[in-house]
């Protein structure tokens, strides 16, 4: 049977944290979201998140591997702080963007260097799950890039373990096996 979205968030979560070469990789944490701030960023942003990031927030609150690292709500303080959800959302909704980005997508992944956003899609939430598009501001288009949050995350972060277990056989990454 199938994992569950929220035990694959949590497998994922742990696999991070123990298969992950620390000398390699900085995985940080922001810190378990409580459940009541959850509600006051969901109730702000005017809909529920999908299950499978509600429980990455309250597991972790956000973080990751540190060039790829998923957005989160901090657990105390600014729920806009430029490092959340919702500061990097409303970034992409100021003056300077050509195409302002629509207020149904939330993002979750973002570049320091203002590449295309990854973003939860609203506008599709079906059984209380949400794809994840890439948002291009410069003509407003959007990319699907996964069904889910966990499928986008589990997907993005599968070549920093293969990276890991090709290099622990002594071959360097980009041999062939």
């Amino acid at each position: 049977m199938p994992l569950s979205r929220t035990s694959r968030v949590r497998k994922l979560i742990d696999r991070i944290n123990c298969e992950l070469d620390q000398d390699e990789w900085t995985v940080y944490w922001y810190g378990a979201t409580p459940e009541k701030r959850i509600i006051q960023v969901e109730t702000l942003f005017g809909k529920p998140f999908p299950t499978s990031f509600r429980f990455f927030l309250s597991s972790v609150g956000g973080g990751g591997i540190e060039s790829f690292s998923i957005l989160g709500v901090p657990a105390k303080g600014n729920i806009r702080h430029s490092g959340s959800v919702f500061g990097y959302t409303d970034h992409w909704r100021e003056d300077w963007v050509p195409v302002k980005m629509p207020s149904h997508l939330l993002v979750i992944e973002h570049c320091e260097d203002n590449n295309e956003p990854f973003c939860l899609d609203f506008s599709r939430l079906r059984r209380a799950e949400c794809p994840v598009v890439l948002y291009y501001p410069w003509n407003g288009d959007v990319e699907d890039i996964a069904p889910t949050f966990i499928d986008f995350w589990e997907s993005y972060c599968e070549p920093y373990f293969a990276r890991r277990t090709t290099t622990a056989r002594g071959k360097s990454p980009k041999q062939k096996t």
